[in-house]
């Protein structure tokens, strides 16, 4: 269980290197790949200002009613 566990996090901190590695090496830019500091500070922002949880219950809404609208027409 343990192996497991050391596992997924060498897996997923290697992954966070990759992904760090490709911004350094600015292969697109930053506006369309952001690096993985960026993303986290975006998101604490957004949770702090409750911008993220507007944007769920509008996305949740969205779906509600597409899922209603294909339950009445099937």
């Amino acid at each position: 269980m343990r192996k497991k566990i050391v596992k997924q996090v060498i897996f997923y901190a290697c992954l966070l290197g990759i992904w760090q590695a490709v911004v350094i090496l600015k292969v697109w830019p930053e506006y369309i790949f952001p690096g993985p500091v960026k993303v986290l500070e975006t998101l604490s922002a957004g949770f702090k200002d409750s911008s993220f949880i507007v944007a769920i219950g509008v996305s949740l809404r969205r779906i509600a009613i597409g899922y209603g609208i294909s339950i009445c027409i099937g």
